[in-house]
């Protein structure tokens, strides 16, 4: 078996909003906002410095949010050419007519 013992996945980012840590004192939608901020700002320095506009991927984002959080996550996506997944479409019904949407039912796109 391998692993990889250093590198940038083996390091700890902690948020801090008003001097407190997220880890500790925040809410899950306040620290997937604040994950999502991080992502922000690396596609922000990505388009720096490539010219490129990077496509956010987000992998279940919404569940186990409320929906205030949900719509807090789904603003900041918005700004972002994105890539969501999700197993409830019906987090999503209050998007832009110009989204795309893509079900994927016993492996087939419907």
């Amino acid at each position: 078996m391998f692993r990889t013992t250093i590198g940038p996945h083996r390091d700890s980012i902690i948020f801090y909003v008003d001097n407190l840590n997220l880890d500790y004192y925040g809410s899950r939608g306040e620290k997937r906002g604040a994950i999502i901020e991080l992502k922000k700002a690396e596609i922000e320095i990505i388009k720096k410095e490539t010219g490129e506009n990077p496509i956010l991927l987000l992998d279940d984002v919404l569940s186990e949010l409320d929906k205030e959080n949900q719509e807090i996550i789904l603003n900041i996506a918005k700004e972002e050419q994105t890539i969501i997944t999700t197993a409830a479409i019906d987090d999503f019904k209050s998007y832009p007519n110009e989204t795309v949407f893509y079900e994927i039912n016993n492996g087939e796109i419907i």
